[in-house]
């Protein structure tokens, strides 16, 4: 199984403004494989933010990982790196959008 392409988010500051401009990163729980490939729970994945406060990127689904309980933990930070969201994610094979 390939990564997926997930988009979408519409993150906004507490005031109700895009993060445009911002970026959201994330992390992996574990350490997991997906077919013949391992992926590290050390490593962060960023995303850059456009100016509605959406992102476009590859990633693995979680729902294609050995072992099964794995989870992200993401974040959204405005262009001047401050943290503004965060929370767990399973990311489906069918479940690629954010909105």
């Amino acid at each position: 199984m390939p990564k997926i392409l997930i988009s979408g988010g519409n993150f906004q500051s507490a005031s109700g403004v895009p993060l445009a401009g911002g970026y959201v990163t994330f992390r992996l729980n574990t350490d997991a494989r997906v077919d013949d490939s391992q992926v590290s729970a050390g490593r962060v994945i960023t995303f850059p933010l456009d100016s509605n406060g959406n992102l476009s990127g590859l990633i693995w689904p979680n729902d294609q990982m050995n072992p099964n309980n794995t989870v992200y933990f993401v974040q959204a930070f405005t262009a001047a790196g401050q943290l503004v969201w965060e929370q767990q994610l399973f990311i489906t094979t069918s479940g690629s959008d954010f909105a």
